[in-house]
């Protein structure tokens, strides 16, 4: 079976490419500071909290008429700035989020037909499911409090995106917790009767209006000033409201968790 790679949405057979992907099974490396202390034995490790990139290659090859193709191909990679969302079929649960890097020569076989090089990619450490792009929706009560469950299928900590539509309310609270009682938690206050929908962006730490794409971020209070995440298994998602209006009805919130693995 021929595998091949889906890059910004475009499917690289489009340019007849196929690929090899032994490679796309290894891990990132943990972000660890050592650090040598004279007079002591042993080193001390000093954890960043953190996973570093990770670097991608491609075996690939063009299986016909390599000369139109090859160009076409490099037109298409260079032209996309930053990271892209990357598929392969090794992996068709998943994608990663990766940038081209370095430059690719190919070796052209049978008389310029077709041609084997190598294919480089930069890529954050998370391999992110593709469930986790699917929205779980919840819906409060106006003036009380309602809970909700999500599961989380994995053994790390997701960094959602919640899109919560106020529906006249003038204040929205959040809440996700575990069975250990490990919570994350974020209010939206003083929220005008204008606005329809909201958007948190847990991993890049912004609030703002989808409508405008306008900072939120001065109407939110967090919990020890941390956004909300998901806990690996079963959570508890508690919406409150306060609608101040005879228009506010009952809330409704999107999490898209965004689970990943290493």
């Amino acid at each position: 079976m021929r595998n091949w790679l889906i890059y910004n949405g475009t499917d690289l057979r489009d340019f007849n490419v196929y690929i090899s992907g032994s490679g796309t099974f290894n891990a990132p490396e943990r972000d660890v500071k050592i650090v040598s202390i004279p007079g002591r034995n042993g080193d001390l490790t000093l954890d960043n909290g953190r996973y570093k990139n990770i670097t991608l290659k491609y075996p690939a090859f063009i299986v016909e008429h390599f000369g139109e193709n090859i160009e076409a191909l490099r037109d298409f990679l260079l032209s996309n700035i930053g990271y892209q969302r990357l598929e392969d079929t090794y992996h068709p649960e998943e994608y990663r989020k990766a940038r081209v890097t370095g430059s690719f020569t190919a070796k052209p076989l049978d008389e310029l037909n077709a041609a084997n090089f190598e294919l480089t990619f930069d890529c954050m450490p998370q391999r992110f499911l593709k469930s986790g792009d699917e929205s779980n929706s919840f819906r409060g009560e106006v003036g009380s409090t309602t809970s909700g469950t999500i599961y989380n299928p994995t053994r790390q900590n997701a960094l959602p995106l919640i899109r919560v539509y106020p529906n006249g309310c003038s204040k929205v609270s959040i809440a996700i917790y575990d069975s250990s009682s490990h919570i994350s938690r974020i209010q939206i206050k003083d929220i005008s009767s204008g606005v329809d929908e909201i958007v948190v962006d847990s991993e890049m730490q912004e609030v703002y209006k989808a409508a405008t794409l306008e900072s939120y971020n001065d109407h939110i209070v967090l919990d020890y000033g941390v956004f909300p995440y998901i806990n690996p298994d079963s959570n508890t998602v508690q919406i409150t409201s306060v609608g101040t209006s005879v228009l506010a009805s009952n809330p409704g919130v999107a999490i898209y968790p965004r689970w990943w693995r290493l």
